[in-house]
C-alpha cells in the first residue's frame, strides 16, 4: 500500500530580549521556554527512536540566546531575583518578585503544586497590588516561590524522569538555598544540552532543522513595504518607507551562517517569519541558498484563484520560478494546524491525538499519489501549557499512532521534495502571511505605522552618520549599531502594537523596541533623539492641517499680517519633537530651534514658513564654529531638495536641486521667522502631483533637528480650478 506522507513542522521562536549595550536580557522567556518546550519537543521526538520524522524550525536569534544562557553568561531580572537569598531582598525587590514570579498558566503550571497554589492564592493577583503584600510573605515562602517560578517551567519528562527534580516536586515546600541552587544549575545544564540534542536528531535522520530570517522580520515588508497593499489596498504606510532589500538579504545570509555553524550543514528549508511571502522576497531566498519555503493555505488560495480544486492543490508542493533560480513551496493545512494549536487543548490528550490521525486518514483517502504531502506547521512552544498534561500525552499518542500506521508516513520536507519535485507552477505568489493572508498585524494599525516611522528615521540617521564619520567610529561599535537596527526590524514589536494582541506586558515590549533603536545611537557615541523617549502607543508628534486657499506671501522673514498665512496649512510641533541625536547636545537643555511649519501655494509657487523659538539666535550662535543650514528634503518628488546656505560674507542663498528636476534659485528670508518660496517648475511637478517633504536644520555635517520628527508633510500641487473647488464663505 502506498503511504500518504505527513510533514510536521514545529516553529520555535522568541523575540530578542537581550539589550546589546548592557548584555542584560529584559525578559526571561528564552530560558523558561528552553527548559520546558524546546527541550521537550526534541525529547519527545527522541523517544520515538527514529519511527517518526519531523521538522523543527529554529529562529537564529533564538539559537543565539540559548547559547548565551547555556554558557552561563546570560542574566535577566527574573534569574537575578531567583538567585538572591530572601533575606537580601529589600522592599522594591520583593515587590518585583511578587509581580514576576506568578507568570505561568494558573491551571496547568501553578495548581499542580499545592505550595505554589497556596502562594498564588495569597498573592490575590488583580485584586491587591504587590507593594501591599511585601511584608506578608515570610523568607521561607519567598524561597519556595523562587524555586517554583523556575521548577514549574521544566518539561514534564524532566519533572518525572530527572531524579533530583522529581524529588523536589514531591517535596513541594520548605526548600533550602542548596536546593534552589540545584534547580538553577540544572536549568543551565538542560539549556546546554538543547542544541546538541537537535544535532544528534539531525544526524540520526529523524529531524530536519529549518530556519527563519535572523531576527524574525516580516521579509516582504523589508523587501518592499508596498506589498502590504496587495491584500489591503487602503492600508496606511510610512511616508518615508524605502525598500530595505539589503537588510532582508543580511537577515537571510546570517540565518544560513548561524544554522550551518550549529547544525553542521546549511538549512535547505525556510519558514519565513509568520509564513509571510511576496514575489519580491523570493529571489533573496534563493540567493541565500534555500531550496524550499513554506506558507499558509490562504496564501495558496489567493495565488491560484481560478483553480477549481483548491483542496487537492493544498496537498502537493509547488514550483516558484525566480530570477535567481527555482524554489519549491509547500502550504500548511490551516485547519489541522489550528486544531493542534488552539482547539485540542479542551479534549483529553489521547483522544485529541487520535482525532487528528483520523482526520489525516480522511484526507489521505481523498488525495492519494506520489506528490501528496499533508503539512502541519505551528508553534512548538505556545500550545502546550494549555494542555492538561502539558502536551506530553498528546504527542506520545500522536507519534505512536503515526509510527505504527501502515498507511501514513512522517517525512522530512526536504526528503519528500527530493523524491517528488513539484510539477505545477505558481506564476504570481500572493503577498500575505498565515494570518488572513495579509500583513495587517504588522502594518495595519496607526501604531504599527508609527513604529516603522521610528525605525526608518533611525536607519536614515545611521546611514548619514556612517557616511560622514564611519572612518572615525570603531568598527565594533558601528557593527553593533547595525545589529541593534536589525533587532528592531523583527516582527515581534509590531505584533503587540495596535488592538490585535495584548501580552499583559505591552509596555515592556514597547520599551524594548525603543531600547534597541536607542542603542543605535549609543554605539555611535550619540545621544538618542527625544522622539525615542515617547512610547509608540499614543505617541504623537505635531498635528498637520491642510491649506484652505491660495496664498499671497511677501518673503521677508516677518509676519506682515494675520491674513498673509491665514489660509496656509500648519504643522505644530510637539515639544522637542524635532531634536535629533545631536540636538540635546547642541542646544542648551535640549531646546529646539524649529517649532512649527506653515505651508501653502499659489498656482505656480510653493510657500513655506518655518517658525523659530524666541531664543533661536542664541541657540544658533552658540554653535558659531559650525555653519548652520536649512534643507527642505522631498520624498516626492524623490531626491529633490531646497538648500539654504550662507556664504563667506554672511549672505544666505536658497536653491532647489536634485536629480531629474530642473532646479533653480529659491527666494529666502529670515528674521523672526523663516520664509521661502520656490516655483513648482523648479521642482519638476505639475498641477495635481503630490509633494511630500520635511525640514532639516544642520550644523556643519550634523543633523540637529527635523520637522516633522518621524513623518512628512504631504500636499498636492493646486490645479487651475483650486479656488472654485475650495470656495468658502
Amino acid at each position: 500500500m502506498q503511504k500518504t506522507r505527513i510533514a510536521l513542522l514545529w516553529h520555535h521562536h522568541q523575540p530578542y530580549y537581550r539589550d546589546l549595550r548592557t548584555g542584560v536580557f529584559l525578559m526571561p522567556w528564552v530560558r523558561l521556554h528552553g527548559t520546558k518546550d524546546y527541550y521537550g519537543m526534541a525529547r519527545m521526538l527522541e523517544e520515538c527512536g527514529g519511527a517518526v520524522k519531523a521538522t523543527i524550525n529554529l529562529v537564529p536569534s533564538l539559537v543565539e540566546q540559548i547559547e548565551q544562557y547555556a554558557s552561563g553568561m546570560a542574566q535577566d531580572e527574573h534569574l537575578t531575583l531567583s538567585t538572591l537569598p530572601p533575606a537580601d531582598l529589600g522592599p522594591a525587590l520583593r515587590e518585583r518578585v511578587l509581580d514576576l514570579f506568578f507568570m505561568a498558566h494558573a491551571e496547568r503550571m501553578i495548581r499542580p503544586s499545592p505550595r505554589y497554589q497556596e502562594l498564588f492564592e495569597k498573592r490575590r493577583p488583580g485584586r491587591v497590588a504587590a507593594i501591599n503584600l511585601i511584608d506578608e510573605y515570610s523568607e521561607a515562602e519567598i524561597r519556595d516561590l523562587q524555586v517554583w517560578a523556575n521548577l514549574a517551567w521544566f518539561h514534564r519528562t524532566l519533572l518525572q524522569g530527572d531524579e533530583g527534580l522529581a524529588e523536589l516536586v514531591a517535596k513541594d515546600r520548605d526548600f533550602t538555598e542548596e536546593e534552589k541552587a540545584f534547580v538553577l544549575r540544572r536549568q543551565q545544564e538542560v539549556l546546554a544540552e538543547l542544541l546538541p540534542m537537535h544535532r544528534r536528531l539531525v544526524d540520526s535522520g529523524a529531524l530536519e532543522v529549518t530556519t527563519s530570517p535572523y531576527y524574525h522580520p516580516i521579509l516582504p515588508l523589508l523587501a518592499d513595504m508596498n506589498s502590504a497593499r496587495v491584500a489591503m489596498p487602503d492600508t496606511p504606510l510610512p511616508a518615508r518607507r524605502i525598500p530595505l532589500v539589503e537588510d532582508a538579504r543580511e537577515h537571510l545570509r546570517r540565518a544560513v551562517a548561524k544554522l550551518t555553524e550549529v547544525m553542521g550543514a546549511p538549512p535547505t528549508g525556510l519558514w519565513p517569519s509568520e509564513g509571510s511571502v511576496s514575489p519580491e522576497m523570493l529571489p533573496l531566498v534563493r540567493e541565500a541558498g534555500f531550496q524550499w519555503l513554506a506558507s499558509d493555505r490562504d496564501v495558496l488560495v489567493a495565488s491560484i484563484r481560478d483553480d477549481a480544486d483548491a483542496e487537492a492543490d493544498l496537498y502537493r508542493p509547488w514550483r516558484l520560478p525566480t530570477r535567481a533560480g527555482e524554489l519549491s513551496i509547500v502550504f500548511r493545512d490551516h485547519r489541522l494546524s489550528d486544531l493542534v494549536g488552539f482547539d485540542y487543548q479542551s479534549m483529553a490528550e489521547p483522544d485529541a491525538a487520535r482525532d487528528l490521525v483520523g482526520r489525516l486518514r480522511d484526507i489521505a483517502g481523498r488525495h492519494r499519489g506520489d506528490e501528496t504531502l499533508i503539512t502541519l506547521i505551528l508553534d512548538g512552544e505556545n500550545p502546550w501549557e494549555y494542555y492538561a498534561e502539558g502536551g506530553v500525552s498528546f504527542l506520545r499518542t500522536l507519534y505512536r499512532e503515526l509510527g505504527d500506521a501502515g498507511d501514513l508516513e512522517t517525512v522530512r520536507i526536504s526528503e519528500h521534495l527530493a523524491a517528488n519535485p513539484p510539477r505545477r507552477t505558481i506564476h504570481r505568489l500572493h503577498s500575505g502571511s498565515w494570518i488572513h493572508a495579509n500583513f495587517a498585524i504588522w502594518i495595519g494599525h496607526e501604531e504599527d505605522v508609527r513604529a516603522w516611522d521610528y525605525l526608518f528615521r533611525v536607519r536614515e540617521d545611521l546611514l548619514r552618520i556612517e557616511d560622514l564619520e564611519g572612518d572615525r567610529i570603531p568598527a565594533q561599535d558601528l557593527s553593533s549599531a547595525w545589529e541593534s537596527l536589525y533587532v528592531a526590524e523583527g516582527s515581534d514589536w509590531t505584533w503587540w502594537y495596535g488592538d490585535d494582541h495584548n501580552s499583559g506586558q505591552d509596555e515592556a515590549f514597547d520599551e524594548l523596541f525603543r531600547t534597541h533603536l536607542k542603542n543605535v545611537y549609543h554605539f555611535l557615541g550619540r545621544t538618542p533623539p527625544g522622539f525615542l523617549d515617547r512610547p509608540v502607543p499614543g505617541a504623537r508628534g505635531g498635528q498637520a492641517e491642510m491649506p484652505t486657499g491660495l496664498l499671497s506671501v511677501k518673503v521677508n522673514g516677518r509676519r506682515n499680517s494675520y491674513f498673509e498665512w491665514s489660509a496656509a496649512g500648519r504643522y505644530r510641533a510637539a515639544p522637542g519633537e524635532g531634536l535629533s541625536s545631536a540636538g540635546g547636545a547642541m542646544h542648551r537643555a535640549g531646546e529646539a530651534v524649529l517649532t512649527g511649519l506653515c505651508f501653502g501655494f499659489d498656482l505656480s509657487t510653493l510657500f513655506l514658513r518655518i517658525d523659530l523659538a524666541e531664543t533661536w539666535r542664541d541657540l544658533v550662535t552658540g554653535r558659531a564654529e559650525e555653519s548652520a543650514s536649512l534643507v527642505v528634503r522631498f520624498e516626492a518628488p524623490a531626491g529633490a531638495e531646497i538648500v539654504v546656505t550662507t556664504d563667506e560674507e554672511g549672505h544666505s542663498h536658497a536653491i532647489a536641486r536634485g536629480d531629474g528636476i530642473p532646479g533653480g534659485p529659491a527666494e529666502f528670508a529670515v528674521d523672526r521667522i523663516v520664509e521661502l518660496s520656490c516655483p513648482f517648475a523648479y521642482l519638476g511637478v505639475e498641477p495635481g502631483d503630490s509633494l511630500s517633504f520635511h525640514v532639516e536644520l544642520i550644523y556643519g555635517d550634523v543633523l540637529a533637528e527635523r520637522l516633522p520628527g518621524t513623518d512628512t508633510v504631504s500636499l498636492a500641487v493646486p490645479t487651475e480650478d483650486y479656488e472654485a473647488l475650495n470656495w468658502r464663505v
